[in-house]
């Protein structure tokens, strides 16, 4: 008898990648206010996995007082940036909520809950204030996760084919520099071509902001990698059936983004 869990494994993933990739167009092409809810959604959900991985239920309220805290820096950060002296403060007082908790480990996980809000609430909410001379523009914004997922397509798919020599492999063993080296050509080819159609920005800047993001983003994989690895998980979640969950789609973005944001407020915005 021949097995039919390959195929229908491949329909679940297609079905998934069908109705994330219409929901994240939408989201990105309505408008710029429904793009910052589209982040603000996605970085809440994806800070709710980085809890629920590193706290494991130990402390509920300290995980549902770190989402909202997320969600107020994320909110601080889009509509009123001039207050952004409030976020350390705001984070400080986290650690009233382990000081009057007996049990042991507190400590480590005040320092996780502080690290997924730096780590993705304020990485993430960079995201929409990536523009142009100071206008939002929904190719720039399809040019960034286009290269960004093309980068990983193409790191997995020939490091699972002739991926020899490995990257890093007491991180993530199925890693290889040849898959490193071809996701990077890729997406610095994607960016050219992508460019070359939206005339955005230069072809110089195109090419820079390809390599940050294959070069930084990978970097941001491995982390997340770690991340699991030391917790002895495979992915952030099942919330997308044959895809794992949210941090595993967005890890090398959310570790690009500073990265991307700095360029663009250095040298083209």
């Amino acid at each position: 008898m021949i097995s039919t869990q390959p195929s229908s494994d491949l329909i679940q993933r297609s079905i998934t990648a069908i109705i994330f990739g219409g929901v994240m167009i939408a989201g990105i092409f309505i408008s710029h206010t429904s793009f910052v809810i589209l982040i603000g959604v996605i970085q809440c959900l994806c800070l709710y996995e980085f809890y629920k991985i590193s706290f494991n239920d130990s402390n509920k309220i300290l995980i549902y007082s770190g989402l909202l805290m997320g969600i107020f820096i994320y909110v601080l950060i889009q509509y009123f940036p001039e207050k952004y002296f409030l976020i350390l403060p705001s984070l400080f007082l986290l650690g009233i909520l382990v000081l009057f908790d007996k049990k042991a480990g507190q400590f480590e996980l005040f320092m996780w809950c502080i690290m997924g809000i730096l780590y993705i609430s304020i990485s993430l909410s960079l995201f929409p204030l990536i523009k142009i001379s100071g206008h939002y523009n929904q190719w720039l914004i399809m040019l960034i996760i286009a290269i960004a997922w093309a980068n990983d397509v193409g790191a997995y798919l020939a490091g699972r084919k002739y991926g020899n020599t490995k990257l890093l492999e007491h991180i993530s063993p199925k890693k290889s520099w040849e898959g490193f080296i071809t996701g990077l050509v890729i997406a610095i080819t994607l960016s050219l071509i992508f460019n070359n159609y939206i005339q955005l920005i230069s072809w110089q800047d195109s090419i820079i902001i390809a390599i940050l993001i294959g070069v930084i983003g990978t970097i941001g994989d491995l982390i997340e990698s770690m991340l699991k690895r030391n917790f002895m998980i495979k992915d952030s979640s099942s919330l997308l059936p044959g895809h794992g969950g949210l941090l595993d789609r967005f890890d090398t973005i959310i570790y690009a983004l500073p990265f991307i944001y700095a360029y663009f407020r250095l040298f083209i915005s």
